[in-house]
Parts: C-alpha cells; sequence; structure tokens
C-alpha cells in the first residue's frame, strides 16, 4: 500500500485552513454581536439617566 503524500498534504492543508476560516468568522461574529449589545446597553442608559 502506497501513501499519496500529495493528496494527504492537500487534505491536511483543507482541514487546517477551514479550521482557521471558521474561527475567523466566530471572532467577527462575536465581535459584531458585542457591538451590538453595547450599542443597545448604552442607549437604555442613556435614556435612564434623563
Amino acid at each position: 500500500m502506497e501513501i499519496d503524500w500529495v493528496e494527504a498534504w492537500r487534505i491536511a492543508g483543507i482541514g487546517f485552513g477551514l479550521v482557521f476560516v471558521i474561527l475567523a468568522a466566530l471572532a467577527v461574529v462575536t465581535w459584531l454581536l458585542r457591538l451590538v449589545l453595547n450599542r443597545n446597553n448604552g442607549d437604555d442608559e442613556a435614556e435612564n439617566k434623563k
């Protein structure tokens, strides 16, 4: 049984690349949610002070 190293490296590269893409997407979604939640909380506090 012979191992096709080119194919093995291609599969490993796609796997690692996909992990980093998913982590980056989750980081962006978390950042956006934080911005939205902070904006909403800030507006409520400003209205309560008036």
